[in-house]
């Protein structure tokens, strides 16, 4: 049987509300550019334009006049209203350590979450989300896309969708769901995820204000320690073991490993057996967790045992 040693990911304790068997969040208030958050950063495209007017500050306007939580946002200009004929950008780009794994309850998908306040000219002059998963080589925008369902609705759920144009008179909450999109383009432990905000005008001068944003909430989903009653046992030999063992996976499951509650390491498989070393690990007992694509999830303990 053709076996593959398998590299895994050790965990960054970047993380905020990081408990096993929930998800991870983190925020941005907008202090200054770059933003790093563990993995993830927020930057302006100034390749796509080097007069980018999104910048990060105290809004001094006069229908942007404060932020949501003082003091900063990030906006199409903090003073001056936005110019015609221009296109401006800013980027989230995320590495994704734990994956957007699916099938996740349509009620906690992995999603962004915040807050834009928008004074412009209604239609001809508006703001856009996008996202891609292939490093920009192409882009979906969230807004207007009918393949995938960016703002689903339930009984426990409401995704709520921006209106990024005209006047909205106040701060508006906009929940995106990428569910269904994750669950068409797997996202794997170490696959970066960008996310970018434009803001485009027409031809005609109207001295409004522009668009604003503050109190970003993004949510991770990641493999937690699963109910027992809900799971299959996971083949492993040799069972103790002190140097190296095999697993029977499947390509592309999740594999995470646990002591003491708590998740020390993550990778994804590549083929029918995977392969590790123990080696170093320290002696003692570990869970073993696979999920498939499916949402199928197996475990089994792993006695580790010093070596001789």
């Amino acid at each position: 049987m053709k076996q593959l040693f398998f590299a895994f990911f050790l965990l960054a304790s970047f993380r905020l509300a990081a408990q096993p068997g929930t998800t991870a969040t983190f925020t941005w208030n907008f202090d200054s550019f770059p933003v790093p958050v563990g993995l993830a950063k927020i930057y302006r495209d100034t390749v796509e334009n080097p007069d980018c007017i999104w910048q990060i500050g105290a809004p001094q306007k006069p229908v942007l006049d404060s932020a949501r939580s003082p003091v900063n946002v990030i906006i199409t200009d903090t003073v001056n209203s936005y110019p015609p004929n221009d296109t401006s950008s800013f980027i989230i780009m995320q590495i994704v350590d734990y994956g957007w794994y699916t099938p996740a309850p349509i009620d906690v998908p992995p999603h962004l979450a915040g807050f834009y306040y928008v004074d412009s000219d209604t239609l001809t002059d508006y703001g856009t989300i996008e996202i891609s998963a292939d490093s920009g080589q192409t882009w979906i925008n969230v807004l207007t896309d009918t393949q995938y369902n960016f703002f689903p609705q339930c009984g426990n759920c409401n995704f709520k969708k921006p209106v990024l144009t005209g006047s909205s008179g106040a701060w508006k909450l906009f929940i995106i769901s990428f569910r269904d999109f994750a669950m068409n383009n797997p996202i794997d432990p170490g696959d970066t995820v960008y996310l970018r905000f434009r803001f485009i005008s027409d031809s005609t001068q109207t001295n409004r204000d522009g668009l604003m944003y503050d109190d970003f909430y993004m949510r991770d989903v990641w493999l937690g320690i699963p109910d027992p009653g809900k799971v299959q046992a996971l083949t492993l030999w040799p069972n103790p073991a002190t140097d190296l063992v095999n697993l029977e996976t499947e390509p592309g499951d999740l594999v995470a490993v646990y002591r003491d509650g708590k998740r020390i390491v993550t990778g994804i498989a590549k083929e029918s057996t995977t392969s590790f070393s123990i080696r170093t690990w320290i002696p003692g007992t570990y869970l073993i967790v696979t999920r498939g694509k499916n949402g199928s999830t197996r475990s089994a303990q792993l006695i580790v045992e010093q070596s001789k």
